[in-house]
């Protein structure tokens, strides 16, 4: 039915963070290459504005591109089944049947994906004004987010110091999804990682990053 397709679909809205690491790798090195960069920082705006109204747009594609992802789900998943069952309010979930908004839970659901988006995006921007570079650190970005399941199996099983305050173990929210969003169910791992303080951990992170690529544009020889 209608919600099988939606789910199925967005059981894939990681691929979404592809589209924003073209944009924030790509934002700056297309302008260092083409020597646009110059004509910006010529202008009275202060290279700090310039690198924040950067980030600040890859703030802004991250909910764009993920709510245009989910929008195209509804509408072929509606187009295709029709929209009956979105009025019903309960989600199964394995032997368990629970009562709420079905819309809302998608909300919340998809909202997930934006802390991991914004922070892979001012990462990979980080990276850019660093190496001058596209491909390396899109590549890396999209690695980090693939190990990050790999990394929250390997706390269930081996003690890692201060694992909890690197990123990589809560890039992927979804992994910390033991029951759908109901009520005041709360979402914890084996490894101990709450969904809040992950959230957290990742805007943190993005603005430590965002930092480092304001603190090191304005520093930067912009006319090699």
């Amino acid at each position: 039915g209608i919600r099988e397709a939606v789910e199925n679909i967005l059981s894939n809205i990681k691929y979404v963070s592809i589209f924003v690491l073209l944009i924030s790798c790509g934002m700056v090195t297309r302008e260092f290459d083409k020597g646009s960069i110059r004509l910006l920082i010529t202008k009275p705006t202060k290279r700090w504005k310039v690198m924040l109204s950067k980030i600040l747009t890859i703030i802004f594609y991250s909910f764009v591109f993920t709510f245009i992802y989910v929008g195209l789900a509804f509408l072929t998943s509606i187009i295709i089944y029709g929209a009956k069952d979105l009025a019903i309010p309960m989600i199964e979930y394995g032997s368990e049947v629970y009562t709420t908004n079905y819309l809302i839970y998608i909300l919340k659901y998809t909202l997930l994906n934006v802390p991991s988006l914004m922070f892979l995006g001012t990462l990979s921007l980080c990276l850019s004004v660093l190496f001058r570079n596209t491909v390396f650190p899109m590549l890396s970005s999209i690695a980090l987010l693939f190990l990050s399941g790999i990394f929250i199996g390997l706390m269930d099983f081996i003690y890692i110091p201060f694992a909890k305050i690197l990123f990589l173990p809560h890039l992927n929210l979804y992994n910390l999804m033991t029951f759908p969003f109901i009520e005041e169910l709360e979402f914890v791992s084996k490894a101990s990682l709450s969904l809040s303080g992950s959230i957290i951990n990742l805007l943190v992170h993005s603005i430590i990053f965002s930092f480092i690529t304001i603190l090191v544009f304005n520093k930067k020889d912009i006319e090699n």
